[in-house]
């Protein structure tokens, strides 16, 4: 699939270079990070605080009993609300913004979160996304972290204060890997 000679500026995390590496036959000096940690770039202004808890489901989950069960999740929380991935992305991007805490089946809603410095955590609602988990390890492994997160199937909800006592992604990290994300892409560099 990889040309040797394809350069590689960015990857998700640690755990995608070294597969590409592996493939490759070689080391490569990618940046390790999602490119959505930018999202806070997309707007001029601050964005204030609207809401305590977000909850953002995959786009699988939006229907039927699963969107029947998310409104409990809502309506557990004060001050809470839904957030549609399928919804504007500009509008989904700012309805994170507005949040002082995330809840996310959603990997980009934890990234997005993470741009902005939101306390945030990940959490199964249902089977229906499939996988072994890699692209949250993955994600995860650029901090030097472990994927960590709630199981609502088997699992009581968190506390706001619980997600964010477990928080631990750090913003200076977060600030450094937006700026090594600039610096590979040189288009960007005279935008921000």
């Amino acid at each position: 699939f990889y040309r040797r000679n394809t350069k590689f500026a960015a990857v998700r995390g640690e755990l995608s270079k070294q597969r590409v590496e592996a493939v490759l036959g070689h080391h490569i000096s990618a940046v390790t990070a999602d490119a959505g940690i930018l999202a806070p770039y997309l707007f001029d202004e601050p964005i204030e605080k609207k809401y305590k808890v977000g909850i953002i489901p995959h786009m699988n989950e939006l229907t039927g009993r699963d969107w029947e069960f998310l409104e409990k999740v809502r309506d557990h929380y004060d001050n809470s609300i839904i957030i549609n991935v399928t919804d504007d992305p500009l509008q989904v991007v700012r309805q994170i913004a507005e949040c002082e805490v995330i809840i996310s089946s959603s990997l980009h809603g934890l990234i997005v979160a993470d741009g902005f410095h939101i306390p945030n955590r990940h959490i199964i609602v249902t089977e229906k996304l499939g996988g072994d988990g890699f692209k949250f390890d993955d994600y995860y492994s650029a901090y030097g972290l472990e994927h960590k997160f709630t199981d609502l199937r088997k699992e009581e909800l968190p506390s706001v204060e619980q997600v964010i006592g477990w928080y631990a992604v750090s913003a200076d990290v977060v600030e450094m890997k937006k700026q090594q994300l600039i610096e590979c892409f040189p288009g960007m560099r005279k935008n921000k």
